[in-house]
């Protein structure tokens, strides 16, 4: 080992001097700047659109009449490592209302798009790291062979060198030319996070992207190790390079795309039945919906969704119309108790048809995982994949928690709130009305002024009670930090290619 440092400057000044590293450090420079700019400047605009969203969704729950108005809003806040790797942060949604009549769902909040993330095709820091696993790999590709074409190799042989000192400079110098292009691209990304006043780098955001960055040097490494192998089998530089660009691509895009078209398949017709599922079941609540109501005479049903209507929710548009009112004016006795009647019968049809739909999405969703367990069972060898398993991890944007973790502790939090309502006896008469079942008369002439002040018209609902809220449960949940699996399984992965090429290359 007593060549070893000599080999390795010898090495370091031969890459630094090459056409691949010089354009690699370009890039990086470039890209870090573009892409970080560009991902701050998205993130800053989804902080600004989740802080507004959290206000209004405030301001709706404070400004309700009766309960069939009343929502707990549910955001999830923007995570700032979501700069470094988007995940399915966008696809799933930060957004749930929670409320009796609407499924407690996931969207995503209506957000300014940023103009140049369409040019980028959403290209995050990750994304760049990857496109750099090229240059890295041909970087390595070509340093024996091309040595052996210089004959440069039996000057170095002809003294006492070995061969474990020579390959490991040749591993040790790749692998400083990647972290010098990596420590670009994380500075000036990291800078650009630190210095923008929206974005919150807490302590954990640090220690996160310390280990986002450890990911990323041992994704590189796994190209550079990679690439001393393919150059330990070859003879000529330019054969060298040309086999390491096919194995990138094939590891990088054939492979990958190949499996996850095949295990897609089954699950596209999964998907058609569970749609299919899903109209039978809305088809067959508006019969008993339409069946009831004939029965029972319900052309006059005032339930109050008028304020918050969407035609384009289910749940609302099977049990009201967008021109009723948002409360019930005071009315006779008879009709009160007939609304209330009404309410009552309605309610099981409702709650059939969420929990028909929900099933439904929670059997589709289960096979989504089966089918990315299995895809993920195919490809645990890639370093793409282990690359993307550690950041999700590390950035809350994976599939696990994104859409399992939250939508399990939205479930949670829901049955808080229906805990709440039914404390409340919210889903009696102030489901649609607060004014006291007590004070009810027979006739419109039995109500004092006061009261027909305040309940009397609902053109005039300034003098309405709003509910009282301030008791409403809040939704929480601990964010969980799993330490990323892929980490030890790249450094392996490391090793067994390193071991490889190495044993390849005494055999020469």
């Amino acid at each position: 080992m007593k060549n070893f440092k000599i080999l390795l400057v010898h090495e370091l000044q031969q890459q630094s001097k090459s056409f691949i590293f010089v354009l690699m450090m370009a890039v990086a420079l470039l890209t870090a700047f573009i892409c970080g700019y560009i991902q701050v400047d998205d993130f800053a605009e989804r902080q600004a659109v989740y802080r507004e969203e959290l206000r209004t969704g405030q301001a709706q729950q404070k400004e309700a009449l009766a309960y069939s108005q009343f929502a707990v809003p549910v955001l999830i806040a923007p995570n700032p490592m979501s700069i470094f790797y988007r995940g399915v942060d966008e696809s799933i949604g930060n957004k749930s209302m929670i409320s009796p009549v609407r499924l407690p769902d996931l969207e995503s909040t209506s957000q300014r798009r940023n103009p140049f993330l369409a040019m980028f095709a959403n290209l995050d820091i990750s994304g760049i790291v990857k496109i750099l696993s090229i240059f890295v790999l041909l970087l390595a590709a070509g340093i024996i062979p091309g040595e052996r074409e210089t004959r440069i190799w039996h000057l170095i042989f002809a003294n006492s060198v070995k061969g474990f000192a020579y390959y490991l400079a040749k591993f040790c110098a790749t692998g400083i030319s990647a972290l010098l292009s990596l420590s670009v691209l994380f500075f000036v990304a990291g800078i650009l996070a630190a210095v923008h006043p929206m974005v919150e780098t807490a302590g954990a955001f640090w220690m996160r992207l310390g280990l986002t960055f450890l990911a990323s040097f041992l994704y590189l490494s796994v190209f550079a190790t990679l690439g001393l192998a393919v150059s330990a089998r070859s003879q000529h530089a330019g054969a060298s390079v040309l086999w390491g660009v096919l194995v990138w691509i094939g590891i990088s895009f054939i492979y990958p795309n190949l499996i996850g078209t095949l295990a897609d398949r089954p699950l596209d017709a999964e998907n058609r039945l569970a749609v299919r599922e899903i109209k039978n079941i809305e088809e067959e609540c508006v019969r008993e919906f339409s069946s009831l109501k004939k029965w029972h005479g319900l052309d006059m049903m005032h339930l109050p969704f008028a304020r918050y209507f969407d035609s384009n929710i289910p749940e609302q548009r099977l049990l009201t119309r967008s021109e009723m009112e948002a409360v019930i004016s005071m009315s006779e006795k008879g009709v009160l108790e007939n609304e209330l009647a009404n309410w009552e019968r309605l309610w099981p049809i409702l709650w059939k048809y969420q929990q028909g739909i929900q099933d439904q999405k929670d059997r589709m969703r289960q096979k989504q995982l089966g089918q990315q367990r299995s895809h993920q069972s195919l490809t645990c060898f890639l370093p793409d994949m282990l690359y993307e398993q550690s950041l999700a991890s590390l950035a809350g944007t994976g599939i696990e928690y994104r859409d399992e973790y939250l939508r399990g502790e939205l479930r949670r939090f829901r049955g808080q709130v229906f805990d709440y309502l039914e404390g409340k006896k919210a889903f009696g008469e102030k489901f649609f009305t607060l004014f006291p079942r007590d004070q009810w008369r027979d006739s419109w002439d039995d109500y004092t002024a006061s009261e027909r002040e305040i309940y009397g018209d609902f053109e005039k609902q300034e003098n309405y009670p709003r509910l009282s809220t301030t008791d409403a449960p809040v939704f929480a949940f601990a964010e969980k930090f799993d330490f990323p699996a892929g980490l030890p399984v790249l450094l392996g992965v490391n090793v067994l290619l390193f071991v490889a090429g190495l044993g390849w290359f005494q055999k020469r």
